[in-house]
């Protein structure tokens, strides 16, 4: 069957320090075929906190994030910052993450389509709950959440990391990431010097870590 058929969702509500966000999102998953960005993951709880706990570092700044699913992250992270884009590549993903957006009503969060490896920045179309387009112009942070899971994944997230990198050489790099397969870690760390990344764990906790990529100098 498709993981990502469409399915009955319901509103998740998150509050961490003040800040509150609802969501729509499935409520579980039963098994790990069912990582399809419709669910909001520990790992996006954990990047959430992180962003609330740092939020000087985000404030008036634009965003990016890659893989949003629901997009947890990136609305949290709308409290603070100036402009928000989230991605994913999915049709299905797509459609509740623009019923989040528009359910927010903020008119600086704008969702696109981003297919890893495929889709360049320039073909990203990113809209508002308006329909109000974005182009973006200048990046300060590359944001995920759960998104290096899949080993087949892993070398297009980077190509896509090392494009915007290119047209953006200032913006950092925050991922996310819960540890549920030894190989996908490894595939994860090692890719990162073959595409010209090094990795730092910035934030650690049990089976979670946020990493910051920092392009190696030559």
């Amino acid at each position: 069957g498709d993981v990502y058929k469409r399915q009955v969702h319901g509103v998740e509500k998150w509050e961490y320090k003040g800040v509150e966000e609802e969501v729509y999102c499935l409520k579980s998953a039963q098994t790990d075929f069912d990582l399809t960005g419709q669910v909001i993951w520990k790992a996006a709880y954990f990047l959430s906190e992180y962003i609330v706990d740092n939020q000087e570092l985000f404030k008036d700044k634009t965003i990016l994030e890659l893989g949003a699913g629901v997009g947890l992250c990136g609305l949290v992270a709308a409290h603070f910052a100036q402009t928000i884009v989230l991605t994913d590549h999915h049709d299905v993903v797509l459609d509740l993450l623009r019923r989040n957006i528009t359910q927010s009503a903020r008119d600086k969060v704008f969702t696109g389509k981003l297919d890893w490896g495929k889709t360049s920045l320039a073909d990203l179309n990113a809209t508002n709950h308006k329909d109000e387009a974005h182009e973006l112009k200048n990046l300060d942070f590359i944001i995920g959440a759960d998104i290096v899971f899949w080993p087949d994944s892993i070398a297009p997230l980077y190509i896509t990391l090392r494009e915007v990198k290119a047209a953006f050489p200032r913006c950092r790099i925050i991922i996310s990431a819960y540890s549920r397969s030894a190989l996908s870690d490894k595939l994860f760390l090692s890719k990162a010097k073959e595409f010209g990344f090094n990795v730092s764990v910035i934030k650690g906790a049990e089976m979670i870590n946020i990493y910051e990529l920092e392009t190696i100098e030559a």
